[in-house]
């Protein structure tokens, strides 16, 4: 079944074993910083113990001292990502972590991790963690993207040790980290997102003497790097997830170079709005469009031209010829389809009806059974929608979905039901979230108000926890416990289950089968507290909680 990891700030990382059925849970602790840290110490000139110490969540002080050197308050774990490093045939947990240094958990088979293994590279700021064989040697190597010190490679010796640290050139303010054979040599080269963004070339033993800079500003912008051939013409092109402006870069592996840098649309040509000050200064009259506009000196006109803040995104075949096209769920500016055109390009920029919807969470699903992708639109503040698809990536027509206007964090469509439609999911903030029942034709009648009052709930999930062939729910919360709502098979669901791992802030919600003993297990990403997996035991019950590394607990004042 699939257990949860959980990767978190301020508070230790989980496993949350699934005891096969996602109603119990085993919840483990995960090993923080390589053992125990006790200091005991006298007080300084100021009352505040002075000495230092290292280690990780239990240690001890003088009554009244500070001992605030003393193992890591709180790492923060930026990055986590699982892969079979020391060879044995199970998962392993790689812990990008701030604050202190990033791990690798060893998998003793069952889902506990009684081995933490100290990555080189002390207590750097990494935000990206990432496993891929750059040396060539059939086992598995550690790429650290680090923040304010030089990335790594990190190279095993094949048992999940790694005696070998190699700085990587120009990569002292990396937001992501990830490997692809961008030249097309038969190795792993490395891409670098952050400031600058670059391609690192592999000589094919893990060095890499060659970095190329890839077409951009440099500002930082850049928070997600990725590789895929988008273009068709048999080599790994460069995503670049920017803060502003989403963009492709097209290789041309001959040269080792991308000289064709394509800005994916978000929003529309120019704005340009002229008007007079209202009686406190500001220009009161609305606008839309892109970064460019005018306004009369002294004005504000802080509508015109506001850029987009694109909150979810996504990648499906909308318009039906076979290629991926790009789904932009934006934040207070018009959310978008950009329809690919064969090559990686995208000269179609499609605005959603809609409005400026401030729009948190976007997903395509065929829920009118027409055979094409609809779009389903989270919105806060505001109903959430379902657009239509004509067919051909248009949406004509769009439906306010049933429910209170209110936050709604998460959509998600699944067939809950069981009968052969895809129902609607909503993850609502401050109100209870809802499935819609869908009546076949992407309709929605019947409204069913899931268990769990006005909860928090930041991320929504559907998967079978239980192994009784219908979809649960999974309702990750904040500031109370998480929530797996079992199907009774028709919609309906009368037994709602408390999660392990208290009220914790939980960003992400997913399943699936960590201890590979075949049921889904619950993994949730916290902020704040531990992240979690949570074994399941194969009939839908927890009882194996694993607390993800990476956090060491305040000391009692």
């Amino acid at each position: 079944d699939l257990d949860v990891l959980l990767g978190n700030s301020g508070s230790p990382s989980r496993v949350l074993l699934n005891a096969g059925n996602g109603v119990s849970w085993t919840n483990i602790t995960l090993p923080d910083n390589g053992g125990l840290c006790t200091e005991t110490c006298a007080f300084s000139s100021d009352g505040v113990c002075d000495d230092g110490g290292s280690g990780a969540e239990s240690y001890s002080c003088n009554l009244g001292t500070d001992c605030a050197d003393c193992g890591p308050r709180s790492t923060t774990t930026y990055s986590i990502a699982a892969a079979d490093v020391d060879g044995d045939g199970d998962l392993d947990v790689l812990l990008g972590n701030s604050g202190s240094p990033s791990r690798v958990l060893l998998n003793a088979g069952d889902g506990s991790f009684p081995t933490s293994i100290e990555l080189p590279g002390g207590s750097a700021s990494t935000t990206s963690i990432a496993a891929a064989d750059v040396d060539g040697n059939g086992d598995l190597d550690v790429l650290l993207g680090n923040y304010n010190s030089p990335s790594r490679v990190l190279l095993n010796a094949g048992g999940g040790t790694f005696p070998t640290s190699i700085a990587m050139p120009g990569g002292e303010n990396t937001n992501s980290i990830a490997a692809a054979d961008v030249d097309g040599d038969g190795d792993l080269d490395v891409l670098l997102g952050g400031s600058p963004n670059s391609v690192l070339l592999n000589t094919g033993d893990g060095s890499f003497p060659t970095s190329i800079a890839l077409p951009g500003d440099g500002s930082g912008t850049t928070h997600l790097i990725a590789a895929a051939d988008v273009d068709g013409d048999g080599d790994l092109d460069v995503l670049l997830g920017n803060y502003d402006t989403p963009s492709v870069l097209l290789n041309a592996r001959a040269a080792d170079s991308f000289p064709t840098s394509i800005a994916l649309p978000s929003h529309s040509s120019t704005c340009t709005e002229t008007c007079t000050s209202s009686s406190d200064g500001v220009c009161d009259d609305g606008g839309s469009g892109s970064a460019s506009y005018s306004c009369t000196l002294g004005t504000d006109c802080a509508d015109c031209g506001r850029r987009s803040t694109t909150y979810s995104i996504a990648a499906t075949d909308v318009d039906g010829d076979g290629d991926l096209d790009v789904l932009l769920g934006n934040y207070a500016s018009p959310s978008r389809v950009l329809l690919n055109a064969g090559d990686g390009t995208f000269p179609t920029s499609t605005t959603l009806p809609g409005g400026s919807a401030l729009t948190t969470s976007i997903a395509a699903a065929d829920v009118d059974g027409d055979g094409d992708l609809d779009v389903l639109l989270g919105n806060d503040f505001e109903p959430s929608r379902l657009l239509l698809n004509e067919g051909d990536g248009t949406f004509l027509t769009y439906l306010e979905l049933p429910g209170d206007v209110t936050y709604t964090w998460s959509i998600a469509a699944a067939d809950v039901d069981g009968d052969g439609d895809l129902d609607v999911l909503l993850g609502n903030y401050g109100s209870p979230s809802r499935v819609l029942l869908n009546a076949g034709d992407g309709t929605f009648p019947t409204s069913i108000t899931l268990p769990g009052g006005s909860a928090l709930t930041t991320s929504i999930a559907a998967a079978d926890v239980d192994g009784d062939g219908d979809l649960d729910v999974l309702l990750g919360s904040s500031g109370r416990a998480s929530l797996v709502l079992l199907n009774s098979g028709d919609g309906t669901f009368s037994k709602s289950i408390e999660l392990p791992g208290g009220s914790a802030f939980t960003n992400s919600i997913a399943a699936a089968d960590v201890d590979g003993d075949g049921d889904l297990d619950v993994l949730l990403g916290n902020q704040g507290s531990p992240s979690r997996v949570l074994l399941n035991a194969g009939d839908g019950t927890f009882p194996t909680s694993i607390t993800l590394p990476g956090y060491c607990p305040a000391a009692a004042r």
